[in-house]
């Protein structure tokens, strides 16, 4: 049972008693030691406003300097003690560090193996030889000179002129490959006089 309420148990009991005794002086002597002997209703009610225990939090008191067990609680300067590690501000930025040291350079890799070689190209033109040759001028109306290229050989391109005296003329009446492809033909005619007619083929192994 609460003291309070145990007090008020009390002072309800013996408050007949006090009346009675009050009527005569022995007795007004004893009901002054038996009330200085009971506390005050007015001292003892009050304390059922706070409980014994209020002071704790799960059966823990707070502390201003954060002891083992207990709950720490906010100082006068508006911060946590510093006994358990409370985290200060954030430091200044620092600045960039310089760059590290070059590293080693590296091992050579493995060389790598050969591709597959490629197919053969085509022979090249070997044997390059140039062949002329031209007429004798006289007064035939046409002259044609064909010259050819040495067996196994093949015309990689030609040409020729004419030429003349006394007379119009000459002109170039044909310049082109012989009908075989083994040579090349030159033709030249003239209005009067003489003409004459040469002709060059150039020639190489072909393949």
């Amino acid at each position: 049972m609460h003291k309070a309420h145990r007090a008020s148990l009390i002072l309800s009991a013996t408050a007949p008693a006090v009346a009675v005794l009050g009527t005569t002086p022995l007795g007004q002597a004893a009901g002054d030691r038996l009330a200085k002997a009971i506390p005050p209703f007015s001292k003892t009610a009050g304390y059922a406003k706070f409980a014994g225990d209020s002071t704790k939090l799960n059966g823990r008191r707070s502390s201003l300097k954060g002891a083992p067990g207990s709950i720490p609680v906010v100082g006068s300067n508006g911060k946590l003690p510093a006994s358990i590690g409370a985290v200060g501000l954030q430091g200044p930025a620092r600045p960039k560090g310089d760059n590290g040291l070059k590293g080693d350079k590296g091992d050579k890799g493995p060389k790598g193996s050969a591709g597959p070689t490629g197919a053969a190209g085509p022979a090249g033109i070997s044997g390059y030889q140039l062949v002329t040759g031209g007429t004798e001028n006289d007064s035939v109306l046409f002259h044609t000179k064909t010259v050819y290229c040495p067996t196994g050989k093949k015309p990689l391109g030609g040409g020729g002129f004419v030429n003349g005296v006394n007379g119009g003329g000459p002109w170039l009446v044909a310049n082109a490959p012989t009908p075989d492809g083994n040579g090349w033909s030159v033709t030249g005619t003239r209005s009067a006089g003489s003409v004459g007619a040469v002709a060059y083929v150039i020639c190489a192994f072909v393949g």
